[in-house]
């Protein structure tokens, strides 16, 4: 039977960290009638033992805010617009091109040689005025992490935007509560732990008010 929705997703960030795992885990859990394209710089373990996973290989730079970054950006549309045409040409039947996060959308060409509708997947609160502009109004429909993630959109944004949050996958392990005092407080963060995000605000934060008691 053939597929009844063929999916393509694209990421080509050359790191592979919470929001590359999110979308993997999105795509692992379509039902098995869905096809899905990955264009990504990695295949995921739950997306190789899929059927119905074609993989295309495509990493971007690093898009520094300088001249070489523009230059890097420049490389990489146009690699994409390249792959684009490939797989448009192949007669592949994408349905639905869906995009993770709003600096992937400076990849796509034209609506009309993109040919298909594209979602975009907000995660980010912080993003370049131009940038979050120019990909919201790209993007045909919006899904949002979060209510605070979706208020920093543009109002032409909001009547195309859903909000669908993050779930907690069931990998956590329940042990970690095992060892707390019975009627104590207990706050789990679930993150990458780099320094940039402040995770270590919230311990800091923590600590005031234990003194305070």
């Amino acid at each position: 039977m053939p597929p009844s929705l063929h999916i393509a997703f694209l990421d080509g960030s050359p790191s592979n960290g919470g929001a590359q795992r999110s979308l993997a885990e999105l795509a692992a859990a379509l039902p098995p009638e869905f096809a899905i394209t990955w264009i990504a710089s990695r295949l995921p373990p739950e997306l190789a033992r899929r059927p119905g996973v074609t993989f295309q290989e495509f990493r971007c730079h690093t898009w520094s805010k300088t001249p070489l970054g523009l230059w890097h950006l420049w490389q990489d549309r146009q690699r994409f617009h390249r792959l684009w045409r490939q797989l448009r040409q192949s007669g592949q039947p994408l349905s639905i091109l869906h995009v993770n996060g709003e600096p992937m959308m400076l990849l796509l060409p034209s609506r009309r040689e993109t040919g298909i509708p594209v979602l975009l997947h907000v995660r980010d609160v912080r993003m370049p005025g131009f940038v979050r502009i120019s990909a919201c109004r790209r993007a045909d429909s919006i899904v949002a992490i979060s209510r605070f993630a979706a208020a920093g959109l543009p109002h032409a944004a909001r009547p195309k935007t859903k909000i669908i949050y993050n779930g907690i996958g069931q990998a956590i392990d329940n042990n970690i509560f095992i060892n707390q005092d019975q009627g104590s407080e207990c706050l789990l963060l679930v993150a990458d732990f780099v320094a940039w995000k402040r995770h270590a605000l919230f311990l800091e934060m923590l600590a005031e008010i234990i003194k305070q008691d």
